[in-house]
């Protein structure tokens, strides 16, 4: 049967390396991200490499615009297998300046767009056996002042501890990577690459 991979958060840097490394491995790869422009050079890369791809515009803090976008990609390829959601906020953000509606706003891109693309696609992921991969960094342990928002939105994305323990007995595997140092940022052991490796 054929698998796919759909990706909330398209864009060059990890989500570009894992649709390539999946694609390698016979999955066909969907897309969704705010910006075509932004995803159009990834979607020809895989499309000369063979691999079926498909992308949809969405905000990933909309979450009926995000489930939408889902269910098309769905229906475009084939049945989900894997679910990786890599959409974040990562502006700056003082801690004491932030407001409860940007905090709010951001939250709704970092985590609830999270838990509302399992919920849309869940069913598939049930028949498939498959997986949530999330995208986590060293900001929900390590929280920052500087970056509230974004820490706040990474430490919530635990909820993928909360996922695996719901899910494992449905035969559907859900993990969070924590990625400690900057991607793509000069260190070798910390490269879009590597990252899709992991995942």
């Amino acid at each position: 049967m054929a698998k796919t991979i759909l990706t909330v958060g398209a864009g060059p840097g990890i989500s570009a390396a894992v649709a390539h490394r999946f694609g390698a491995e016979g999955y066909a790869v969907g897309l969704i991200g705010r910006n075509p422009e932004h995803s159009e050079a990834l979607v020809t890369q895989l499309v000369a490499q063979g691999i079926p791809v498909a992308f949809e515009a969405a905000d990933a803090g909309n979450t009926s615009e995000l489930s939408a976008a889902l269910r098309r990609l769905s229906a475009k390829l084939w049945s989900v297998s894997v679910l990786l959601y890599n959409a974040a906020v990562k502006k700056p953000s003082d801690i004491l300046r932030l407001s409860a509606e940007d905090l709010g706003q951001d939250f709704g891109v970092n985590v609830v767009g999270a838990l509302s693309s399992v919920q849309t696609v869940l069913a598939e992921l049930k028949q498939n056996g498959g997986a949530v991969l999330l995208t986590g960094g060293g900001l929900g342990t390590h929280p920052s002042p500087a970056f509230g928002s974004l820490s706040i939105g990474k430490a919530g994305l635990r909820l993928a501890f909360q996922l695996h323990q719901s899910l494992q007995p449905e035969g559907v595997y859900a993990e969070l990577l924590t990625i400690n140092l900057g991607v793509d940022k000069g260190d070798p052991a910390s490269t879009s690459a590597i990252m899709a490796e992991h995942f």
